[in-house]
């Protein structure tokens, strides 16, 4: 009689982060107990990008991902599931410098919000056109859109620019941010992030978490994993090639001195789109499609630099009405400008931008040491084609905490009418599915939605068919990626 162990299919998941534990629960979980499944991920602990780490000996953070918005239902159901909670915050922002300086939540106008009235009151008028006809602009970069409508340059720079890249500046491509992504943040009543003010552009701090530690979300997360007994995480283990053949796929690995290999009936490739080029290139090939698709992911490398250095947040950003934790600043408590973050352009080209974030601010684990005032991170953007602009150089290394490159993929209208729409021509093809954050958009949210999808196809339940925004979040991306419908469920499972 053959066993249950047998009768199981088996599926190998190539990465650890967010993709990659939602797609190893999804399926582990399985009532009927159908799959087996492997995750491989190349470093020593869960969770990919979204790391956490140590300072002054007791100081704990998280780098990589800092938070999410109000309508990140998945991460939130996720985390009642772990029975850990978030920290919500009143995100507040300070965009420019000086007389071009405007935040989110000052009650008085500053000086460059009144040079431009006209404008946002002109640009709310656009929005509404783009709410009905998304699909149109998603054709159109925000910088041509502003060009053919007719606003000033200094409106983009000034105002437009750095409200995009709040979101969606990764790799320095701002100005090519598609103009259809740009105004969802606005126009899409369920999962936007800011209400329009037609005099002050955004004039609310948005209601926004930050996750618990992720060493201790990820360990709950790979626990529970484990507490199936149909799911092996290996850890420290690095996949070499990946080769499919037409009933089964080889996947190669090796850790430490050991190399190994195993048959697996699926694999999904919840690494990003230039890893997973890399295995199939290695081993059996790329499909003439899935060249196409990878092609039109573009990755840059940015840096990311968690410091202490107040003297070049004050030089560099608005502080003005920030100080230190001094006998004489505490008087003037009331004025206190505690911004959690900061965008500015470089004078040299203003299209481009560098962001820091006040994770003490933020982050409620992210104490400094008695006497210092907060914990920074800075980010630069494109090293190949910027790093002439950034001022890394100006921090001071006595304060620098850690220093961590990223592969970051851009937001431009090339990924979402290029690569977007042809993902679905992917997946399930040669026993083979993708997902991750650079499939749509990167959030920490889109990554945990595309494993649950990917888990889906393959025919596991998706688990939070009991939260309405969840489902309909999943749902769209499920129509998006995998261009199919959500079969209705007989009911909730536990």
């Amino acid at each position: 009689m053959t066993s249950k162990k047998q009768q199981q299919r088996s599926i190998c998941v190539i990465g650890g982060g967010a993709a990659g534990m939602s797609c190893a629960w999804a399926l582990a979980r399985d009532p009927s107990q159908r799959f087996r499944v492997t995750l491989l991920e190349r470093a020593p602990v869960a969770g990919g990008v979204a790391t956490s780490e140590r300072f002054f000996n007791e100081t704990r953070l998280n780098d990589g991902v800092q938070g999410g918005s109000a309508s990140y239902a998945n991460s939130l159901k996720l985390l009642d599931l772990l029975g850990l909670k978030p920290h919500w915050v009143d995100v507040t922002v300070s965009f420019g410098q000086g007389e071009k300086q405007w935040s989110n939540h000052h009650e008085t106008m500053s000086p460059v919000i009144r040079k431009h009235k006209h404008e946002i009151r002109k640009f709310g008028k656009l929005l509404r056109i783009m709410k009905w006809c998304p699909s149109i602009f998603a054709f159109v970069k925000i910088q041509t859109l502003l060009t053919i409508c007719g606003f000033s340059k200094d409106f983009g720079n000034d105002i437009v620019f750095p409200m995009t890249a709040l979101f969606f500046g990764t790799g320095n491509q701002t100005a090519n941010v598609s103009s259809a992504i740009f105004g969802e943040v606005f126009n899409n009543s369920k999962l936007k992030l800011y209400d329009y003010d037609h005099d002050r552009f955004v004039g609310v701090a948005p209601k926004m978490f930050a996750f618990p530690l992720f060493s201790e979300y990820y360990a709950k997360y790979a626990q529970m994993i484990r507490d199936t007994g149909n799911a092996e995480l290996r850890f420290d283990t690095c996949v070499d090639k990946v080769i499919r053949e037409s009933n089964r796929v080889e996947v190669y690995c090796s850790s430490g001195k050991t190399t190994s290999f195993q048959d697996f009936d699926d694999v999904v490739f919840c690494c990003s789109s230039e890893v997973a080029q890399g295995l199939l290139e290695a081993g059996s090939g790329t499909t003439r499609m899935e060249r196409w698709v990878f092609s039109n992911v573009c990755w840059y490398d940015d840096v990311t630099v968690t410091h202490t250095d107040e003297d070049y947040m004050t030089k560099h950003y608005d502080l003005s009405l920030r100080t230190n934790n001094t006998e004489e600043s505490s008087k003037n408590n009331q004025k206190k400008n505690n911004d959690m973050y900061f965008v500015r352009t470089y004078p040299e080209d203003r299209s481009k931008i560098e962001m820091s974030f006040d994770l003490s601010h933020y982050q409620p684990t992210a104490k400094t040491k008695e006497g210092s005032s907060s914990i920074y991170q800075t980010i630069f953007l494109n090293k190949k084609v910027d790093e002439g602009l950034w001022t890394i150089d100006k921090i001071d290394p006595a304060k620098i905490l850690l220093k961590k490159w990223w592969r970051q993929f851009d937001h431009s209208t090339r990924h979402f009418t290029r690569a977007v729409p042809c993902w679905r021509f992917l997946q399930g093809k040669h026993h083979t599915y993708f997902a991750g954050s650079h499939t749509l958009v990167n959030t920490h949210e889109i990554a945990a939605i595309s494993g649950f999808a990917a888990a889906y196809r393959l025919g596991a339940e998706y688990p939070f068919v009991d939260d309405e925004l969840a489902v309909m979040q999943f749902d769209l991306y499920l129509s998006l990626i995998h261009g199919c419908k959500r079969r209705q469920p007989s009911g909730v499972i536990p």
